[in-house]
């Protein structure tokens, strides 16, 4: 899999240590102008002051955020990188070195190096692993065991064995086949490591490996649109006919209102006037909850648009047509002004009686702004008073000052939100159980139209600012009822974008720490994240597993918190980063093996962490274990028959991952090529023309 390197040489110290609290995290966030695609494997080349060496990162765009997004979204523009294998994967190595400096290790809280006589034997570095692949000349068991013996004094001394028969001594076909393809590297004492340096015992990973056997799902992929910023211009033949009744409705309504061609509300012929101006409505909304008519006032336009019957807004203009337009939109937005009316918005489910109620309350024009300034509370406290909890209002008075700069849909939500909560303890022939079904609705209506998961994901984390104009609810009651109202198939796109406004605001709080606001924000957002995650575990979302373990790994979650399937997935990783970053004691392991029992235990961790490595490219190591496995397989006894372990091992762990390795191949880059071939030989007998084929 080719890979993208990026050399990133800090100038100085200090600017190496605000990446470095990233790196420890495992991301990175890399300023860029131009973006890579998510998914694009890169090469990180660090560089740091005052250290004499490269150090390299395998990292994977995770999140991006290009110049046209940047500036919607008032971000800076660049690049979220995982690091891949985890932060140990790249910390291990660059703590080795920094603590030789006194001044490193007083910004970053690193301890002394241990002399040569307390140290054990390092782990081994990108460039010795990849020594050993390139290597082809085979040792015998004898000469593998000194190494290992001289590399570790801890290791019991063993019987020699006789020399094994020579490669053309072949008792079967199948011994031949192993003895030219299996043996491992010549493994010098560095690679050889001592057991004890792993950081997972033998013990933990029998406990790991005794877990039921949990298939990993693939996460959906995440859909890169952007949210529409305006409202529906272009419509379909389809969308003309469904909006056409619409039309209609708004204009009579908009007459009704104003009182211009119909009745008064004391004329006989008003009733059936509302009457059939009602059942226009009900025709109108056809499969839709409601229809909103919102008086959209900006720098950028001035306009009136309508929510809730096709997937986006649609401008009035467009509605009506451009020649009806110049006539009617004139006269509603006269109405708005002079109601000081927002918007309002219709539920389907209003009966006729409050239908009327709130035409006849809406065109009185004793209520008008000019002649009262508190003409929003005026028309709000009518419609409570006749029990008409079907409309919704936002007036100029409703209005509250929001901190940021959000999406005139998302703004608009929260001050529908804000205005709704905050009337609705004044229905109080309603049981407390009515007002919670209530509460639940009214969030349900506002949340439908947004759609769009970074849309939901601007409303969740600034629903705080509700919580501060309304008495009756707190920040976290009205979190969870939101969460709750959450369509469920946009429950983990809406938690993608949630998490990475956590990364944003971990990113600022490490330029600027200890600052109230964003300290603030960010123990809110963790806070949604943690009920995000409880619903995404009862409702059993699918392909959740991955989001689960990232909210593990950063301290979101604990352990116990994670459903089975995301611990699982927990443990594989651990298992994986350990194996990567302790390789030389895993080889010590593997190839020192004393009872059928450890021998079970590494064959079953190897198995589980191979799809792993697999998906990360490292294919090196992959080969380097798999020869380990093999010759270990053949040369010790506990790999017989009555052990009741596989007598090929080093087939056992790629069992079920012949599609992997082909795709792998056809993907790889050709100097790759070579070692995945050779590491389906070894194990699966397939040669290159299988490859090829």
């Amino acid at each position: 899999m080719a890979k993208t390197a990026i050399n990133l040489k800090y100038r100085s110290a200090e600017r190496f240590h605000k990446d470095y609290i990233q790196l420890r995290k495992g991301h990175l966030f890399l300023p860029a102008k131009k973006v890579l695609p998510r998914k694009t494997i890169i090469a990180l080349h660090i560089t740091v002051p005052e250290i004499n060496r490269v150090f390299v990162a395998n990292g994977a765009v995770i999140n991006s955020i290009d110049l046209q997004a940047s500036e919607k979204l008032n971000k800076p523009p660049g690049m979220l990188v995982a690091i891949i294998g985890g932060p140990n994967s790249i910390i291990t190595e660059l703590n080795s070195a920094l603590r030789n400096s006194e001044h490193y290790r007083n910004m970053l809280g690193l301890t002394k190096p241990k002399t040569r006589s307390e140290s054990p034997t390092a782990d081994p570095t990108d460039a010795q692993i990849s020594s050993t692949t390139k290597k082809i000349a085979a040792v015998s068991k004898p000469e593998i065991q000194k190494a290992a013996q001289t590399a570790s004094p801890k290791a019991p001394p063993t019987e020699p064995k006789p020399a094994q028969k020579p490669a053309t001594q072949k008792s079967t076909t199948d011994e031949a086949e192993d003895r030219s393809s299996m043996d491992v590297e010549d493994l010098s004492d560095d690679m050889l490591g001592d057991s004890d340096d792993a950081d997972l015992s033998i013990a933990w990973l029998k406990e790991a490996v005794a877990q039921e056997e949990v298939t990993i799902e693939k996460e959906p992929e995440p859909e890169d649109t952007v949210p529409p910023t305006t409202e529906k211009n272009n419509l379909t033949i389809a969308e003309r006919e469904k909006v056409k009744p619409v039309a209609e409705f708004i204009m009579d309504l908009t007459k009704a209102m104003l009182r211009s061609g119909y009745y008064s509300a004391e004329h006989p012929g008003a009733k059936d006037a509302k009457r059939g101006l009602y059942e226009a409505f009900q025709k109108s909304l056809g499969d839709s909850n409601e229809i909103m008519i919102t008086n959209q006032e900006t720098r950028e336009q001035n306009d009136i648009s309508i929510t809730g019957i096709l997937d986006e807004p649609v401008n009035v203009r467009t509605l009506v047509g451009a020649g009806m337009a110049e006539l009617f939109v004139p006269k509603l937005r006269e109405y708005f002004n002079r109601k000081g009316l927002v918007s309002f918005a219709i539920k389907k489910s209003i009966s006729l009686e409050h239908f009327e109620g709130f035409v006849d309350i809406m065109s009185d024009p004793k209520a008008d702004r000019g002649e009262n300034s508190k003409v929003g509370e005026l028309l709000s406290n009518a419609l409570i008073e006749h029990g008409i909890t079907e409309i919704s209002t936002v007036f100029m008075d409703d209005m509250i000052a929001l901190e940021l700069n959000l999406p005139w849909r998302v703004e608009m939500a929260i001050q529908r939100l804000a205005k709704d909560l905050k009337v609705l303890p004044m229905f109080k022939s309603r049981s407390d159980d009515a007002i919670r079904e209530m509460k639940l609705q009214i969030i349900q209506d506002i949340i439908r139209p947004l759609k769009h998961p970074e849309f939901l994901k601007d409303l969740i984390i600034n629903c705080y600012i509700i919580a501060k104009h309304v008495e009756t609810v707190d920040t976290e009651d009205i979190e969870k009822v939101i969460i709750e109202a959450f369509p469920l198939e946009t429950l983990l796109p809406t938690s993608r974008y949630i998490f990475d406004e956590l990364n944003h605001l971990r990113e600022l709080n490490a330029e600027t720490p200890d600052n109230p606001i964003l300290v603030r924000r960010f123990s809110g957002v963790k806070r949604i994240l943690i009920w995000v995650s409880r619903r995404l575990v009862l409702a059993d979302v699918r392909g959740a597993q991955g989001f689960l373990e990232q909210l593990y790994v950063n301290e979101i979650l604990t352990f116990e918190e994670l459903p089975a399937d995301a611990q699982y997935l927990v443990n594989t990783m651990k298992i994986a980063n350990d194996v990567h970053t302790n390789l030389s004691s895993y080889l010590f392991r593997i190839m020192n093996l004393d009872t059928s029992e450890d021998a079970a235990v590494l064959i079953k961790c190897f198995r589980r962490i191979m799809p792993v490595f697999i998906e990360h490219a490292d294919w090196e190591i992959i080969l380097t274990i798999t020869k380990a496995v093999s010759q270990t397989a053949r040369d010790n006894n506990v790999f017989n028959q009555d052990a009741g372990l596989p007598l090929k091992p080093h087939k056992f762990i790629f069992k079920g991952l012949t599609t992997e390795l082909y795709e792998a191949y056809i993907e790889a880059e050709e100097s790759k090529r070579q070692v995945i071939g050779h590491i389906a030989g070894v194990c699966l007998k397939l040669n290159g023309s299988w490859f090829s084929s």
